[in-house]
C-alpha cells in the first residue's frame, strides 16, 4: 500500500467528538437461503441485500476452503432426493454445480489445512464427515451424538456446530464426538441454521435474524435482521467492493477494479469543487480509529452538514479534483495482501460549510 501521509485530516479526526451513526452497512458476509437466494449481509448489524438468485436451489451449508466457498445443495423435496456440492462467486453469489453427493449434508466448515468438514444427517445421531472438493467423495469421521446439528464452522482450530435442541456444540475432529458448550443454555430460544467464523474471530449465525454467538458460554446475541429470510448458509466474502454510508456537499464516490494482490482499485468521486486540494483517506478499520469509534459525525467539530469520517487515516494521500469536480485515484493492492480488507474516503476543499466536503465510504475485501 502507499505511505505518504495527509495530517492535516489525521488532527482533525483525533480531535473529533465521535457519534456513532446506523448508515453504515458492508455486506461482509455471503448468505444463502434454502429457496437459492443469496444476499450481502452485514455482520455488524444484521441487515442484508439481494445479491440475486444463485442458479440453484436447497442449499442446507456452505464453507470456504481456499480460495473458494462451496455449499451443500439438496434436490426436491420428497424421497428420492439428490445432493450436490457446489461452488460459489462470493461476489454475485452465482453456483456452479460440482459434483454430486451420497449423503445429506447440513452445516459444513473449511478448515486451515484445506479440509472441508461437514454434518451428515442420520438418526440416532448425525455424523460428521469430510467431504474431498476434488471428487465429492466423502470419507465418515465418526458420529456427533446430537441428531439435529445444522450449523457448523472451524474457529481457532475447534470445530463447533449448533444443535437445534442443544445450541452450541464443541465437536471433536478426529471422533466427530460432540459436547455441549452450556447445557443449561440450550438454544436461548433462538432460530440458528448456520456458524460461520469471521476474520476478527466473531462466532456469526442466524436463520431470519443474525446471533453473534460467545464460543464460551454458547449464548446467542441478537445483532439485527432485514432483506433476507431462511439463510441456511453463511460465509464471509472477500474479492468485493462495495461503498457504503452517505456523503456530504453532494459529493459521492465508486470503486471500481478487480480487489486481487497484487493489483489495483480505482476510487472515483464526483460533486467536488473544481480543482481543489484533497485526500483518499485509507483505514484498516470502519469500527474504530485510535479509541473514536467510527462512522464519526463531524459537524459539531468542522460546521459541516452530514459529514461523516468512515475511514480512520493510516494512510493519507493527497489527491486534487479536476476541473468538473471529478477526484479519481487508483489505489494500489502490493503482492502478498492475499485477505487484506481496507476502507476509503474521499475528502476535498469546499465552499460549503464547514470549507471541508467528504465522500460516503468505500471497502476493498482483498481475494484470497
Amino acid at each position: 500500500m502507499p505511505t505518504s501521509k495527509c495530517p492535516w485530516v489525521a488532527l482533525l479526526l483525533l480531535a473529533c467528538q465521535a457519534q456513532l451513526t446506523a448508515q453504515s452497512f458492508p455486506q461482509d458476509l455471503l448468505g444463502l437461503n434454502f429457496s437459492g437466494n443469496a444476499f450481502g449481509v452485514n455482520s455488524r448489524a444484521g441487515h442484508g441485500t439481494l445479491l440475486g438468485a444463485t442458479g440453484r436451489t436447497g442449499y442446507n451449508g456452505a464453507a470456504r476452503v481456499g480460495n473458494s466457498i462451496y455449499a451443500c445443495a439438496q434436490v426436491g423435496t420428497l424421497p428420492p432426493l439428490q445432493f450436490f456440492l457446489d461452488r460459489i462467486d462470493d461476489e454475485t453469489g452465482q453456483a456452479t454445480r460440482l459434483f454430486p453427493l451420497s449423503m445429506d449434508l447440513r452445516g459444513m466448515a473449511g478448515t486451515a489445512n484445506g479440509t472441508l468438514y461437514a454434518v451428515a444427517q442420520g438418526s440416532p445421531s448425525d455424523t460428521l464427515v469430510r467431504v474431498n472438493v476434488s471428487n465429492g467423495a466423502i470419507a465418515v469421521v465418526g458420529p456427533i451424538g446430537f441428531s439435529a446439528v445444522q450449523g457448523l464452522t472451524e474457529r481457532s482450530g475447534r470445530l463447533y456446530g449448533w444443535d437445534l435442541t442443544a445450541g452450541l456444540l464443541q465437536i471433536n475432529a478426529n471422533t466427530g464426538a460432540g459436547t455441549d458448550v452450556n447445557p443449561n443454555v440450550g438454544t436461548n430460544g433462538v432460530a440458528i441454521q448456520f456458524l460461520t467464523t469471521m476474520l476478527d474471530g466473531r462466532l456469526i449465525g442466524g436463520q431470519n435474524t443474525l446471533f453473534e454467538v460467545d464460543p464460551a458460554t454458547g449464548v446467542p446475541d441478537s445483532l439485527g435482521s432485514g432483506q433476507y429470510n431462511d439463510l441456511r448458509a453463511g460465509e464471509e466474502r472477500f474479492g468485493v467492493l462495495y461503498t457504503f454510508g452517505t456523503g456530504c456537499a453532494g459529493v459521492s464516490m465508486t470503486l471500481a477494479g478487480v480487489p486481487q494482490s497484487p493489483g489495483t482499485v480505482t476510487t472515483t468521486s464526483i460533486g467536488h469543487d473544481p480543482v481543489s486540494l484533497g485526500s483518499v483517506q485509507i483505514g484498516f478499520s470502519d469500527r474504530n480509529f485510535r479509541n473514536f469509534p467510527l462512522p464519526m459525525l463531524l459537524d459539531n467539530l468542522l460546521g459541516t452538514v452530514g459529514c461523516f469520517a468512515y475511514a480512520g487515516p493510516d494512510i493519507g494521500l493527497t489527491a486534487f479534483t479536476s476541473g468538473i469536480g471529478v477526484m479519481n485515484v487508483v489505489v494500489s493492492v502490493p503482492a502478498g495482501m492475499q485477505g487484506l480488507v481496507f476502507h476509503v474516503q474521499h475528502i476535498s476543499l469546499s465552499n460549503s460549510p464547514g470549507g471541508l466536503a467528504f465522500s460516503n465510504g468505500g471497502t476493498v475485501r482483498v481475494r484470497l
